[in-house]
């Protein structure tokens, strides 16, 4: 997290650790210049220390967690890494959540000259940690630790229920019985965040796990043999080009949202195209790797795809049923405009008309 701020001991960024079943939280403040090594050090130091090593890693594409060191140092301690976007909250919604917390709580606490936030960071840690947190109904000291530490609102507010001593029956059963409450207040927090998201999302026609048809490459081969290049069938020759062109096209859109699909799921990691082209799906925006290969256009997203629809089944068409414009083999004679109609076929005004082809 870049808090765009230098303190006065030199520190930028805020190293954010969450437990994804607990919301338990470590900040660590460190310089912008810090490089791999030093971020693996403060991962052992503040976490693998004191609770042990994790299964699964969920982070941003920060060049550290992107660099072989990284990916090495996981390996060792048999962490699978997950890379998610910056444009996708769905899969790393609790570290940018986490991170607007901190910005709120920094604000009533650092001096006028904002230099001493990497100070407050304990204590911004301790007070996320010990408040009930909405998605589990309990606070994270309570579900990490297995009992709430002591807080000076204890003293004004004292709890009636005598806490179970650590390591007794009793402490276990409390234990086991909170953590079953919390699997399902999470559940229910992710029934209902599922429910708000799909308010602004249209019905899908169809389901998850069905095969759906996915346009194929043209054939340019049966193209050029079924539509050969002639003197009186020039547009033969605007077909091939553009099949050739629009099967790059259809290439590159399969390619990267299949890759996208996989990255999303954590299969492999994400490069900085990729995360452009998350980046532009999110924003309704025709990704730049698209453009590259397609036809100008100015259209959001929606609109091009629509757009992109129509374009391939008008060739498709094109090269099952024939050309959409067939040359004219009629005799004609030039006329004047005061002539009229002729009785041997159609009489055009002038030489130039809106959708038409010029034929000599």
């Amino acid at each position: 997290m870049d808090t765009l701020v230098a303190s006065k001991n030199g520190k930028r960024h805020i190293f954010v650790i969450v437990d994804r079943f607990t919301k338990y939280a470590r900040l660590i403040a460190m310089s912008e210049t810090a490089r791999t090594e030093h971020a693996i050090k403060l991962f052992m130091d503040n976490w693998v220390r004191d609770f042990g090593l994790s299964k699964t890693i969920v982070s941003d594409r920060d060049v550290r967690f992107t660099s072989e060191m990284w990916k090495k140092a996981a390996e060792q301690m048999r962490n699978q890494l997950q890379m998610t976007s910056g444009n996708y909250p769905e899969a790393n919604g609790q570290a940018e959540q986490m991170n607007r917390v901190v910005q709120h709580l920094l604000r009533h606490y650092i001096n006028p000259s904002q230099d001493d936030w990497d100070e407050k960071l304990p204590l911004i840690a301790s007070l996320y940690n010990s408040v009930v947190h909405k998605t589990a109904d309990a606070s994270p000291n309570q579900l990490h630790l297995g009992w709430k530490p002591r807080s000076a609102l204890d003293f004004l507010l004292p709890e009636n229920r005598t806490a179970a001593t650590l390591g007794t029956i009793e402490f276990g059963v409390q234990y086991e019985k909170l953590l079953q409450q919390t699997v399902e207040h999470i559940k229910k927090s992710q029934v209902a965040m599922i429910a708000s998201e799909n308010k602004h999302r249209r019905q899908s026609t169809f389901q998850v796990g069905e095969r759906v048809w996915v346009t194929k490459d043209f054939d340019t081969d049966l193209a050029e043999r079924k539509y050969p290049v002639r003197y009186l069938e020039c547009t033969n020759v605007v077909m091939c080009q553009e099949l050739v062109r629009y099967n790059r096209l259809l290439a590159v859109v399969r390619q990267s949202l299949t890759d996208m699909v996989r990255a999303v799921k954590g299969e492999f990691l994400m490069s900085e195209e990729f995360e452009s082209l998350a980046g532009s799906i999110f924003n309704s925006h025709v990704p730049k790797s698209w453009m590259a290969k397609s036809y100008p256009s100015c259209k959001p997203l929606g609109a091009y795809f629509s757009d992109l629809i129509q374009r391939l089944q008008y060739f498709k068409d094109w090269l099952d049923r024939g050309p959409p414009i067939r040359a004219l083999r009629s005799h004609s004679q030039a006329c004047s405009a005061e002539a009229g109609d002729g009785d041997g076929g159609p009489w055009v005004s002038g030489m130039h008309t809106v959708g038409s082809q010029r034929v000599m």
